[in-house]
């Protein structure tokens, strides 16, 4: 009936998953570099205790690549961030850390639905994770598409709503800073810990000007 077919991804949305070598002693740093930090902002019980009560995933400032003892964190980060724009096959001159923290969720702990405006690319690593401890989840960002959703007799990347990704100690994911992201309940019994940062380009970067 058909002499041909084919099937074009149009603009498609790209998440990318790195897995560090030697986890171990990496995870064994960034213990002592975010227990510093802990201790620097009085993450003790007595001080959490009386924060106002909250659901919501405990977090550390936004500095942390200010920090000297976090460059070996920050070579990871801007690593992992020249892969993807070597994918995606960017031109640029440069590109940097514009914020990182690290997040803490309890048991019974999630995080709504969110964007991290103003950067080109986020990662978010896992320090601590199972599968219990709450997947990062990323909906599909076309407003149209939920207009009718058949059923589906296998998911796959045409189909899908939605996309998980089960937290995995020493795994490192990088999405564009545009897409909406929200992280599931922790069920587990002990702390889920990421560690999450932006990325934005330095220097000369986008469509050359018509006029000055």
């Amino acid at each position: 009936m058909f002499a041909d077919k084919s099937v074009n991804s149009i603009f498609p949305t790209s998440v990318f998953a790195f897995q560090l070598g030697d986890v171990d002693d990496f995870n064994a740093y960034l213990e002592g570099v975010v227990d510093a930090v802990r201790r620097d902002e009085g993450w003790d019980e007595k001080t959490l205790a009386g924060r106002k009560e909250s659901l919501e995933h405990l977090q550390s400032n936004d500095l942390l690549h200010q920090r000297p003892d976090w460059a070996r964190f920050c070579e990871v980060a801007l690593a992992a961030s020249r892969d993807v724009m070597k994918f995606l096959r960017y031109r640029y001159e440069d590109i940097g850390i514009t914020s990182l923290w690290f997040n803490v969720s309890r048991p019974g702990y999630s995080h709504k639905n969110h964007v991290h405006p103003n950067n080109i690319l986020s990662g978010v690593y896992y320090l601590r994770g199972d599968a219990e401890a709450g997947d990062i989840v990323f909906d599909d960002p076309r407003p149209q598409a939920n207009v009718i959703m058949p059923d589906v007799a296998e998911a796959t990347e045409f189909n899908t709503h939605a996309f998980s990704v089960t937290p995995k100690p020493g795994q490192l994911v990088m999405f564009p800073s545009w897409l909406a992201h929200r992280v599931a309940i922790n069920r587990g019994n002990r702390e889920r810990i990421s560690i999450s940062y932006n990325v934005m380009l330095r220097g000369n970067f986008g469509f050359p000007k018509a006029y000055a």
